[in-house]
């Protein structure tokens, strides 16, 4: 068993003793005793010189008295003595110090998602607008309308980053197909009676909250012969019903029809986006369409995307509103 040697530090005004004592153990097994004072002290082991710290009698005292760290000569010694303790246990501390620098390597540069662009070593296949614009029109040429619109949307994402990326021509042109393309791929699967079918017992203004939250910026595709009268109010040869009255549709909220010359009748091909349905006292349901959401589908090779049948007289129309500067595209 080690020995208890009785250790009495220096006494001078300084470091007055308190009578309080102390005992310490070394790391090699040597222990020692004595009286703390006011202040921290530092004895060496008698052993093998380990520095070891001797807290004062009062924590408070010592920070009044010498606030200042033990001086950098001690913590040097204590550091170089650090080589005397058992080897294994430096080694151990190695591996583990090793071990945790691995783990923090793995969890920097580990791919988060492997099928995300950042975190793949292929390049992505398109970076550009022309390169997206391209992808968009084969995923059409399979039959991926909801591709295709994926594609046009990044597409229009970089146009916005960097329009000089197509020349004013190549920039009208994607413009007019994307916007077809994007309204198409939104369509909404029910019929305009269809979808002002309200639960019973519901309000206006919770039926207008939920509409609103399923429907708000859905489209519409409407085919049918349209005209403006002098006071600016549209009226269409179509009639929409649902069992507690007709429908009537906002037309003169959408900005594209107040650009066209409709003064006589013309058959337009038009999809809108919805942002709301109100119903009146009389029971009459309104339909509010996205101001700047007006398209017209005047591309003949996306009729295949929709239910209307490609008959010759709805491709004469699409060729006419060709000639109406097509979807204001500026």
């Amino acid at each position: 068993m080690a020995s208890l040697i009785p250790v009495r530090p220096r006494r001078d005004a300084a470091q007055p003793v308190t009578g309080m004592p102390f005992t310490l153990t070394c790391t090699c097994g040597q222990s020692l005793a004595g009286f703390r004072s006011q202040v921290f002290q530092t004895i060496p082991c008698p052993r093998c010189a380990m520095p070891l710290i001797v807290f004062p009698a009062s924590q408070l005292a010592a920070l009044l008295i010498h606030p200042a760290p033990p001086p950098r000569a001690t913590v040097a010694k204590t550091v170089s003595n650090e080589s005397r303790r058992p080897r294994w246990q430096v080694i151990a501390a190695g591996l583990l110090l090793g071990a945790s620098f691995a783990l923090l390597g793995v969890a920097l540069f580990w791919p988060s998602d492997p099928r995300s662009p950042q975190n793949s070593s292929v390049p992505a296949k398109s970076t550009t607008v022309q390169a997206f614009w391209d992808d968009a029109e084969q995923a059409l040429k399979e039959g991926d309308l909801d591709l295709a619109a994926d594609h046009l949307s990044e597409a229009q994402r970089l146009l916005t980053l960097d329009a000089n990326s197509l020349d004013a021509a190549g920039r009208k042109a994607f413009l007019n197909r994307s916007r077809q393309v994007l309204i198409l791929a939104d369509l909404t699967t029910e019929s305009l009676p269809e979808l002002l079918h309200p639960l019973p017992d519901t309000s206006d203004r919770v039926w207008d909250r939920q509409f609103t939250r399923h429907y708000g910026g859905r489209s519409i595709l409407i085919d049918g012969t349209i005209r403006r009268d002098g006071a600016g109010s549209y009226h269409m040869d179509l009639e929409f019903e649902t069992t507690m009255g007709p429908i009537r549709l906002m037309w003169e909220s959408v900005r594209l029809l107040n650009e066209l010359p409709l003064e006589t009748p013309t058959r337009l091909l038009i999809g809108v986006r919805m942002s709301r349905a109100k119903c009146n006292a009389n029971r009459r349901w309104t339909i509010e369409f996205q101001p700047e959401s007006g398209v017209l589908v005047t591309d003949a090779d996306l009729l295949r995307f929709t239910s209307l049948p490609p008959d010759e007289e709805l491709k004469l129309a699409q060729k006419r509103m060709m000639e109406l500067s097509t979807n204001r595209v500026r």
